[in-house]
């Protein structure tokens, strides 16, 4: 079972966003700050991050730049999610996409990027 981080200050988007993906097969693990996901993740590293953009502490940029600078995570899929529509270009980014996130769409993209499930 692949492993995703889901990264949201919001409780109940995380909660939602992880619900979602435990239906669809994946092992999640919820944080709402970036900070622990990306201890974490240098830990035992997910298959893919999924983030908010607008995080308190360390935001999803600088999330998605500090993987990226990272030998051992650098090639992982990191997904943004935002209420923002000027930011779905958001560099760095596998995939970026605008709330409300439909979770036939997530799923799909999952899939894409991660093969399988």
């Amino acid at each position: 079972m692949l492993k995703l981080f889901i990264i949201d200050d919001h409780d109940d988007t995380r909660e939602l966003l992880a619900e979602w993906l435990r239906i669809d097969g994946y092992d999640v693990a919820e944080f709402p700050r970036a900070e622990e996901a990306f201890a974490a993740a240098k830990e035992n590293p997910p298959a893919a991050f999924i983030t908010d953009l607008m995080l308190e502490g360390m935001s999803g940029i600088e999330l998605v730049n500090a993987v990226r600078a990272d030998e051992q995570l650098g090639k992982l899929p990191v997904i943004a999610c935002t209420g923002r529509a000027d930011q779905r270009q958001a560099a760095g980014f596998t995939k970026v996409l605008v709330k409300p996130i439909v979770p036939e769409n997530l799923s799909a993209i999952l899939r894409d990027i991660l093969g399988g499930t």
